[in-house]
């Protein structure tokens, strides 16, 4: 199957922005109305199943606010949650970049004096003209991209990554970046001449890198969901009645499918459901606003606690606020062997700052509630 054709199985709810509303009134698309996880209604959808593309262009054009995700586990369905994130963050990096090239392009000098020439249309307005002006320029166009690609591919070389997977992942990032780059601005280059090749090339090297932190990010994000599910199924089968009763039976309990399978049924009855929810804050739309990708994530139990026991009879409770760095630390020190994460959270805030992606995290464990929250958030 093309990847361009493969879908997301996870059931999801997409909530619409006010520009999604009239393009789905306008399609006549339907929409439901929908009530979100902290209980505001807004009008969306609910999919089974989300394909690629098309959830890319929803993110590109600005049509969604959030996304919100609800189950009792995440181990099965982390393939289709990697290429959701994956597929999100992509869109709003693809949409980034082909606004803050047009921008870029329109100041540089010899674009500029085309732009100027009251003879030449670079409006999207009459796409029958735009296509002639494309077609007629077409040999130029395919000899501009052809030396895009070849100024790329030659910086790549000379700045190697780790790996053969990593080099093939950068290299697949610059087609889709090429491949992104709208009618006009190619229209504008043809106009142009090579002058716009090197500031066109440097943008597509600068984002094909961003794209490479974009999937190490979706993984960061397992690393949340992965100590959310650890957390909550602990603390579902610690309230047992059995396991109340009998806490050296926890481990055997647990193997075993049919109690499994109870705790289930009995987080479904009560909405005891680990809870995901990707949010937009900004206008990826405004090349020269910043725009801010929040992911939460909300268990029941509390991430880092070798047990409920550790709170549940104390006296004094609280909330606690940590980093990802601070939990990670905490594993460390149980498990020397979980310092790997340590060194990869690490490269990946390295890798942010150098591109100008801002990262942070938090985590809520709140004894109270007995339940935590997990923030990520990234600012392109």
């Amino acid at each position: 199957m093309n990847a361009a054709d493969a879908g997301i199985d996870v059931e999801a709810r997409y909530f619409l922005t006010k520009a999604g509303e009239r393009y789905c009134a306008q399609s006549r698309i339907p929409v439901k109305d929908l009530t979100t996880y902290d209980g505001e209604r807004a009008s969306g959808f609910e999919w089974r199943r989300c394909k690629v593309e098309l959830l890319k262009k929803l993110v590109i054009y600005g049509l969604l606010t959030s996304i919100e995700i609800t189950r009792f586990e995440f181990v099965s369905k982390r393939a289709p949650l990697i290429g959701l994130t994956r597929a999100m963050l992509t869109g709003i990096l693809l949409k980034r970049f082909r606004a803050q090239l047009k921008l870029r392009l329109r100041e540089h000098p010899a674009a500029a004096a085309v732009i100027a020439n009251p003879s030449v249309a670079l409006t999207a307005a009459d796409r029958g003209a735009l296509a002639a002006a494309l077609a007629e320029r077409s040999s130029w166009i395919t000899a501009l991209r052809a030396s895009i690609e070849a100024e790329c591919l030659s910086a790549f070389a000379a700045a190697p990554l780790q790996g053969p997977e990593e080099e093939a992942e950068r290299s697949r990032g610059m087609t889709d970046l090429i491949e992104a780059i709208d009618d006009e601005t190619w229209l504008l280059m043809a106009l142009t001449g090579p002058d716009l090749v090197g500031p066109v090339s440097a943008m597509v090297q600068s984002y094909s890198t961003r794209l490479g932190i974009a999937e190490t990010l979706t993984l960061m994000l397992m690393e949340f969901v992965q100590y959310a599910e650890r957390s909550h199924l602990l603390n579902m089968a610690e309230r047992d009645r059995y396991v109340r009763a009998h806490p050296e039976e926890l481990d055997r309990m647990l193997g075993e499918p049919e109690f499994r399978d109870k705790l289930l049924e009995r987080a479904v009855e009560r909405g005891e459901l680990i809870f995901i929810g990707i949010s937009f804050t900004g206008t990826i739309l405004n090349p020269s606003a910043p725009t801010t990708v929040e992911i939460r994530v909300r268990n029941r139990g509390l991430i880092g606690y070798a047990s409920r026991t550790e709170m549940i009879n104390r006296r004094v409770k609280m909330v606690k606020e940590s980093s990802l760095d601070q939990i990670l630390q905490e594993q460390e020190r149980n498990d020397p062997g979980a310092g790997l994460g340590l060194f990869y959270l690490s490269n990946l805030e390295e890798a942010c700052a150098q591109e100008g992606i801002a990262f942070r995290t938090s985590i809520q464990r709140d004894e109270f509630r007995d339940e935590t929250i997990s923030l990520m958030s990234v600012t392109i």
